[in-house]
C-alpha cells in the first residue's frame, strides 16, 4: 500500500497486486464445516421465554478469534429501533338461521408502548455500550478503543447517516454520533459497489488502517411491539451482531470475522417502571441480551478452537 495524498492522483491510497494461477485437480472429502465456516445455535431459558441464537464464522485466514490476543478494538455502530404500535383486524362470519341474516364481527386489537423521551433510548444504548467494553476487556483482554475516537475520525464521515426518529409508532436512535456501517438504499449500495472497485477498499478498511484497528463490532436491536400474557404488552427483541477486522493477509483489507442473531420474547411491563431513566434494561432485557451475546461467542471460540483457529492465529501474529 503506498500513500499518493501528495502526488496529485484522485485517491490517497491503492493496492498493488499480481497474481499467476494454475490449477491441478484435486479431491477433497470430510465435512466443509471448520474448513470453510463454523456456526453454532442453541435455546436458553430465560424468566421470559425461550430465546434462540445463532453465530457464525468462516475460515480461520479470514475469522480471527476474539480470545488471540486482540490489541485494539472498538465499538463503531450501536443502534436500537423498533416498532411500537400495531394494529390488528379480524372479520369473522357466522350465518344466524334465527334470523336469516348473515352477522358480520370485526375485532379491532390495537398494540401500543408507551412513547418515551430520547432519554430513555440513548441511556439504554449508553448501558449496552457499557457492557460491551466490559465483555471486550474482562472477558477477551481486549484494548478497546473509546467510540467518540472512532467517530471523531474523518474518515468516519463516510459512513451512512442513521435514521433518528421518536414517534408513537417507531423508535429509531443510535449511540452519540454512530453512523449505519450497511448501505440499504439503492443509491447507497451502488455507490458502495464502486468504491469497492477501488483500489483503496472502502471506509471500513481505510478507518482500520488510519486507527490502526485490529477489527471493529457493531450491533443493532430491534424490537417489535405485540401482545404478552394476561393482555399484556411486549416488545420482542431481535438483536444482531458482528466484528469486522484484518484478515492474516495483514494488508489493510477487512473481513467479517463474524457475526451472530438473538431472538425472543418479551416481558411485560408497568408504567410506573418509567420513573426510572434506566426502565429499558428491564424491559427491553439488556441482561439477557449482553448473557446470549457472551454465550454465542464463547460456543463459537470453543468450536473455532476444535478446528485450530486459535494456532493458525498465534502463528499468524507471532512476532
Amino acid at each position: 500500500e503506498y500513500d499518493r495524498s501528495g502526488s496529485g492522483q484522485p485517491f490517497p491510497y491503492f493496492k498493488r497486486e499480481s497474481r499467476s494461477f494454475d490449477t491441478v485437480p484435486v479431491n477433497v472429502t470430510g465435512e466443509t464445516e471448520g474448513r470453510s465456516w463454523v456456526q453454532v445455535k442453541g435455546e436458553s431459558k430465560e424468566n421470559s421465554g425461550t430465546f434462540s441464537y445463532t453465530a457464525n464464522s468462516s475460515n480461520a485466514w479470514y475469522a480471527r478469534p476474539l480470545g488471540t490476543d486482540i490489541n485494539r478494538i472498538g465499538i463503531s455502530s450501536l443502534s436500537v429501533s423498533g416498532t411500537l404500535y400495531k394494529k390488528e383486524v379480524e372479520t369473522s362470519e357466522r350465518d344466524n338461521y334465527l334470523t336469516g341474516y348473515t352477522e358480520i364481527t370485526t375485532t379491532t386489537t390495537t398494540f401500543q408502548f408507551p412513547e418515551l423521551d430520547d432519554e430513555y433510548w440513548n441511556q439504554f444504548l449508553e448501558n449496552i455500550y457499557t457492557d460491551l467494553n466490559e465483555m471486550l476487556t474482562n472477558d477477551y483482554e481486549a484494548s478497546v478503543v473509546d467510540v467518540d475516537q472512532i467517530t471523531g475520525n474523518a474518515i468516519y464521515d463516510g459512513f451512512y447517516t442513521p435514521e433518528d426518529q421518536n414517534t408513537k409508532e417507531y423508535i429509531a436512535k443510535n449511540l452519540r454520533d454512530t453512523k449505519r456501517l450497511i448501505p440499504t438504499k439503492l443509491g447507497e449500495i451502488i455507490g458502495d459497489r464502486t468504491t469497492a472497485l477501488i483500489a483503496d477498499d472502502g471506509t471500513s478498511a481505510r478507518l482500520m488502517r488510519d486507527m490502526n484497528m485490529d477489527a471493529f463490532m457493531d450491533v443493532v436491536i430491534n424490537y417489535q411491539v405485540a401482545g404478552g400474557k394476561d393482555n399484556t404488552i411486549v416488545l420482542l427483541p431481535n438483536v444482531s451482531y458482528r466484528v469486522t477486522g484484518q484478515n492474516q493477509g495483514f494488508d489493510g483489507s477487512s473481513n467479517v470475522w463474524f457475526s451472530g442473531s438473538i431472538q425472543g420474547p418479551g416481558v411485560p411491563f408497568s408504567e410506573s417502571e418509567f420513573s426510572d431513566l434506566n426502565a429499558l434494561n428491564r424491559i427491553g432485557q439488556k441482561d439477557v441480551i449482553m448473557k446470549l451475546i457472551k454465550q454465542s461467542l464463547a460456543e463459537l471460540s470453543a468450536e473455532q478452537e476444535e478446528f485450530g483457529y486459535q494456532k493458525v492465529w498465534a502463528i499468524a501474529t507471532a512476532e
